[in-house]
């Protein structure tokens, strides 16, 4: 995978922090690591445009000025960056969701798993299907989505990357 990224792994990366949104053109690619929280990518085939969210938790109770950090209300602006009417046509976009381990296994309650849940719960209200949902686990994830192509690549740690 990296021979196929070559420079633009170094040169274009563009990384994606907690509670963040980040939306690129090609050739960027937008990098993050996961654990409990929940990154969504979206991709719009039209405009080789693509943005990512890295949610750290399930939902935005206190209507916080950080919109990003929940999973609710930064899905919210992830998909309004792109459609202001808040619907995305699958003929033009993908939507992937990765993310969501247990990664603490003496938590009292599952924040991967309640963030799976507001995602998912979210897009089904949406009627958005996503392209990929991989969540759960007990390991981390690294994500790369490629502006160029759509192209995402997922790992689990200590795994080898995949294109999903």
């Amino acid at each position: 995978m990296f021979d196929k990224l070559g420079k633009r792994f170094i040169e274009n990366r563009v990384n994606v922090g907690v509670a963040d949104i980040k939306i690129c053109e090609a050739p960027d690619l937008l990098v993050t690591h996961l654990g409990s929280c929940i990154a969504v990518t979206v991709y719009d085939k039209q405009k080789k445009k693509g943005g990512m969210l890295h949610a750290l938790l399930p939902r935005n109770n206190c209507n916080s000025s950080i919109p990003e950090k929940y999973c609710d209300s930064g899905l919210e602006k992830l998909i309004a960056s792109f459609e202001t009417s808040g619907k995305l046509n699958p003929a033009r976009y993908e939507v992937k969701v990765f993310g969501g381990a247990t990664i603490l296994a003496v938590a009292l309650n599952d924040v991967g798993k309640e963030n799976a849940t507001v995602i998912k719960s979210i897009l089904e209200q949406k009627n958005i299907r996503p392209d990929a949902y991989e969540v759960g686990g007990r390991k981390g994830y690294e994500v790369i989505l490629d502006c160029e192509d759509g192209k995402t690549y997922v790992r689990r740690f200590g795994e080898e990357f995949r294109e999903v």
